[in-house]
């Protein structure tokens, strides 16, 4: 009964933070798919956290900071490479990132 009552409570989802829609905004406006690493950052952290060398096409990123929406608490960017490149699963997503770039465009 208390977990019923505690779901209930919690239902529907408070709505995304305002930084949130302004990413996804900005990202649709330059005809880009929002990074699913930067909405889970902003969301939980308010931080805008990017690796570059994931960060292919910046121009979303950019105007998005031209924007300076509230509750962004922390801009990082950084190469992951540099610190991250011997752990295995940080690894394997440099390699398939590198495979979808040179994949031939259909």
């Amino acid at each position: 009964m208390a977990a019923t009552r505690k779901l209930q409570q919690r239902w529907p989802p408070p709505p995304p933070p305002p930084r949130i829609a302004a990413y996804i905004r900005t990202c649709a406006r330059l005809g880009q798919q929002p990074s699913s690493d930067v909405l889970e950052d902003l969301y939980w952290d308010g931080a805008l956290a990017i690796d570059l060398q994931f960060c292919r096409e910046p121009e979303a990123v950019l105007s998005f900071l031209k924007e300076a929406p509230a509750g962004v608490q922390q801009v990082v960017i950084f190469d992951g490479k540099l610190c991250y490149e011997h752990i295995g699963p940080y690894r394997e997503r440099l390699l398939a990132e590198d495979r979808r770039e040179r994949r031939p465009a259909r």
